[in-house]
């Protein structure tokens, strides 16, 4: 029994030294962050001498802390969106989902697991040949189109998009998504392929979104605009009565010359007459009782 009290005494005794130190190396610490102290300077090394420093300042270990609170440290688990601020959002990343899919794959039964190495195997796979795919993007389906792919077109128009969430471009007529009767009056138009603008322009205005085109003359921006605008309207009941007229029309394009209005009528009248639609432009120089008239007889574009 005298041992083992002894024993006891002797392991309290190291614990009560080994906390003093702790606490004694603690303030010692705090003294030097807070109060300064006498730092050794280390050897610098100049250019010419080519021996290597393999050395490290005791001071300059962060492993290790005395303070029990810092060596066990919580880790966090955020939900949705949240991120610890000062830390590589890569690496936060990186370790919950590593924490997810462990508490996953710890849910999961026997089928499950099995399913999902499919999953997985399938995933990898198509990974695999969309990376060594050096296919051109000409030669590819649109459906099998990277980011690369899209980035490498993009540049062979000299198409520059500045915003948020832009769709990709129109490859060609065929690929876009414009009704039947769009695409048959685009083709008796002549037009063949759209031009850089029209490709960009196009899927951005089918989203009803704001656009502002930069383009040199003669590139179809009217066409880039009128496409959209036709494809609305057509979607939309017909002006006939004159009753229905007053109203106005459903869409009102400004320009900010006559002779800038008068080619923008003839391509509006050269697309939207086969689909039934009718453009009256309201400019000077002309009768106002002959636009007010072919106003009054109801038109859509005006």
């Amino acid at each position: 029994m005298d041992r083992e009290n002894n024993g006891n005494e002797d392991d309290e005794g190291r614990i009560k030294v080994r906390e003093e130190k702790d606490k004694t190396k603690e303030l010692q610490a705090i003294k030097e962050r807070y109060l300064g102290g006498i730092k050794k300077r280390r050897r610098t090394r100049h250019l010419n001498d080519r021996k290597f420093v393999f050395e490290w300042d005791a001071s300059e270990d962060t492993s290790i802390d005395y303070n029990p609170l810092y060596k066990e440290r919580h880790h966090v688990q955020l939900l949705g969106r949240g991120f610890i601020a000062g830390i590589d959002l890569k690496q936060q990343k990186r370790e919950q989902s590593r924490f997810y899919g462990d508490l996953m794959e710890r849910r999961r039964t026997l089928e499950e697991k099995e399913q999902e190495e499919v999953r997985l195997r399938k995933l990898r796979k198509k990974e695999a040949k969309q990376r060594w795919d050096d296919r051109h993007w000409s030669q590819k389906k649109l459906d099998e189109m990277t980011d690369r792919d899209w980035r490498i077109f993009r540049e062979d128009y000299s198409i520059t998009t500045k915003g948020g969430k832009i769709p990709n471009p129109i490859r060609s007529w065929i690929d876009s998504s414009l009704p039947p009767h769009i695409l048959e009056v685009i083709d008796k138009c002549g037009y063949k392929e759209p031009t850089p603008i029209q490709r960009q322009a196009i899927p951005i205005g089918l989203q009803n979104r704001d656009i502002i085109g930069v383009a040199e003359t003669g590139s179809g921006k009217t066409a880039a605009f009128l496409i959209p605008l036709l494809v609305w309207i057509t979607t939309l009941p017909k002006i006939d009565r004159i009753d229905e007229s007053d109203q106005g029309p459903y869409a009102i394009i400004l320009a900010p010359t006559r002779e800038l209005a008068q080619q923008i009528e003839e391509e509006t009248i050269k697309f939207g007459k086969p689909l039934g639609i009718r453009t009256v432009a309201v400019i000077g120089g002309i009768s106002r009782e002959d636009q007010g008239f072919r106003l009054r007889m109801g038109c859509e574009v005006g």
